[in-house]
């Protein structure tokens, strides 16, 4: 026989302690997926779990399945920070710092007091979310460092630019397109004095 209406156990509840313990354990370092899929199976829709699960995906080093869980968020509900930060941080996982910190940036998550504000792990995975943090703030926007930049060959003499032949932006080959598209003129007019 099922229990009244009243008396129903709140799952949600049940499932985010477990979650959020799991988080808050500092000597659990993974496992946390499968309590966020249980979850999940019971409460398939719910925005907080779909955001848990996320968390767990990662601090499990599996970016591409956070990423299933942000994209079910973001179809069903309008993406937080708490989202963009998670999905910046999947990014830095799967070996993308560029983009990791382009999405910190635009949504204004490239303090670590700010990501801290927004993240799920809570306080006992703070070293975990600054480490990812300063992984994707020390390299440069472009992705490029010292050792991935090319060396200029100071034995090649530097020639003048040659003309094109191939079709471009002002027309076939070999033509000079006077009816193509300019660019607007860069030229300022003149005030009277």
């Amino acid at each position: 026989m099922a229990p009244p209406l009243g008396d129903a156990p709140d799952l949600s509840v049940e499932f985010d302690q477990r979650i959020l313990d799991a988080f808050a354990n500092g000597k659990k370092t993974s496992g946390f997926l499968p309590l966020a899929e249980d979850a999940l199976v019971h409460m398939p829709g719910a925005p907080h779990v779909l955001v848990l699960a996320a968390t767990a995906a990662l601090l499990d080093n599996e970016p591409e399945r956070a990423q299933v869980f942000l994209k079910r968020f973001s179809k069903r509900y309008v993406p937080t920070a708490t989202c963009h930060l998670l999905h910046a941080l999947a990014l830095e996982l799967q070996n993308k710092p560029a983009m990791a910190r382009a999405v910190l940036e635009q949504y204004g998550l490239t303090s670590s007091l700010a990501a801290m504000q927004v993240f799920p792990g809570g306080w006992g995975r703070r070293a975990w979310l600054l480490e990812r943090l300063e992984r994707i703030l020390r390299k440069p926007a472009g992705g490029a460092t010292a050792a991935t930049v090319p060396k200029a060959n100071k034995a090649a003499p530097k020639t003048a630019a040659k003309p094109s032949t191939k079709a471009g932006y002002w027309g076939p080959a070999g033509t000079a397109d006077k009816t193509a598209t300019k660019p607007p003129s860069r030229t300022v007019p003149k005030t009277a004095s």
